[in-house]
């Protein structure tokens, strides 16, 4: 009985405490998230929903992709871009699209702390900012009041739009005169400029130093929607394309991983490189390999040998023995090349086979075959003989 008692006490404290949960007031999320889907102070619920307000029968576009990936979405049609967040952090290929949109002749609104290096450079300018401690003691962290001004006269007002902004107070500084970099409003001061417009190509970026004025917080005061109504007309008609990929709570979603290889210089240098040189093997090992051919020697001119030999020991020895049997070895190598036939001695049976082969009458044969022979078995020749033995085996040869 006690163990069933104290089950049904734990379930009703149980459910006392949910209860109790569910009904007490939630405590505030004062974190900035600038998005479009969250309705804390520091979110932008409010300004997207009044888009439609602010930009009359506009179609308004929400991207949560990068510039790279959205690209084709946002040129199709004249629109202006609106970007907020306190860290703006794009890579060169994101900065590359944008400014590629901006050149067609859209405009993009940038709100925000930090911006891309390259994006102030072509302002000329650098932000600034100012921390206000005095502020800070008499408020706690709650920020100061601080009057905001516009040179148009169109949305200028002798007083300003007075709103409460952060204890640290940012604006833009440039090296030159503020007018040359395009300054269309200020706080407090002309040199404290908030709010920059530079045209590029057909189109036009606008900067704004503070992306608290553009959250749930600030429109919900009269002067805070004012103001940011104040700064949206200076955008141009046309549609609205709303950046939600930007926002710190989606900083590393959907960023695939060529992304952000191609974002970096280095590594987008080694792709490319790696790329060629993959193309280039390809190329080359895309023609038909040839098999190897073994070298073929040149038959060798022994005539020509047999001739310079020859004429050598003629000259220089006189030796004709060596000479006639030189020549006889020559006869013997055409005979068989050209009939056949090795033994040339004046045999019966080899005077009838050179007869019949060379077309010489067997008597004609056999003399002159007996003249050769002889010649073989002398130790001495002189050049008659030699001369003598020489016509003989040029017209067996010759077939005469």
């Amino acid at each position: 009985m006690k163990d069933k008692k104290n089950i049904r006490l734990l379930i009703l404290y149980g459910m006392i405490f949910l209860l109790a949960g569910y009904f007490l007031p939630k405590e505030i999320d004062w974190s900035p998230s600038f998005s479009k889907l969250h309705s804390q102070p520091y979110g932008c619920e409010v300004l997207y929903e009044e888009l439609e307000t602010l930009f009359p029968g506009e179609q308004v576009l929400n991207i949560e992709n990068s510039f790279y990936e959205s690209r084709d979405v946002a040129i199709d049609w004249n629109s202006n871009m609106i970007l907020i967040d306190e860290d703006l952090n794009m890579d060169s290929l994101e900065l590359s699209v944008l400014f590629d949109y901006v050149e067609k002749g859209n405009a993009v609104l940038m709100a925000g702390f930090n911006f891309p290096q390259l994006i102030l450079d072509t302002f000329g300018v650098d932000v600034k900012s100012e921390f206000r401690i005095n502020d800070v003691i008499r408020g706690g962290y709650e920020g100061t009041e601080i009057e905001h001004y516009f040179n148009s006269e169109e949305v200028k007002l002798d007083s300003g739009y007075v709103m409460m902004v952060d204890a640290s107070a940012y604006y833009f500084q440039a090296s030159d005169s503020l007018d040359k970099c395009g300054a269309l409003g200020w706080m407090e001061t002309r040199e404290k400029v908030n709010l920059l417009r530079k045209r590029i190509g057909d189109g036009q970026i606008f900067l704004h130093s503070n992306p608290y004025v553009f959250t749930n917080f600030n429109l919900l005061s009269e002067a805070g929607s004012a103001y940011v109504a104040a700064v949206m007309s200076h955008l141009p008609e046309g549609g609205v394309v709303w950046d939600e990929y930007h926002k710190r709570i989606n900083q590393g979603k959907n960023r695939s991983m060529l992304h952000v290889v191609l974002g970096n210089p280095a590594l987008k240098k080694a792709v490319y490189l790696s790329i060629i040189g993959i193309l280039l093997i390809l190329l080359f090992m895309s023609k038909r390999k040839q098999r190897i051919i073994k070298p073929v020697d040149v038959f060798s001119n022994d005539s020509k040998e047999l001739v310079t030999t020859i004429g050598n020991m003629y000259f220089n020895t006189s030796n004709n023995k060596e000479i006639l049997d030189k020549k006889i070895q020559l006869f013997k190598k055409d005979m068989f090349r050209m009939h056949g036939v090795r033994d040339i001695t004046p045999k019966q049976e080899v005077v009838k086979r050179l007869a019949d082969r060379i077309g010489i009458e067997k008597g004609d044969l056999e003399a002159k075959l007996v003249t050769i022979y002889e010649s073989l078995t002398k130790a001495d020749i002189s050049d008659y003989q030699l001369k003598k033995v020489n016509q003989v085996i040029n017209r067996i040869t010759h077939g005469e």
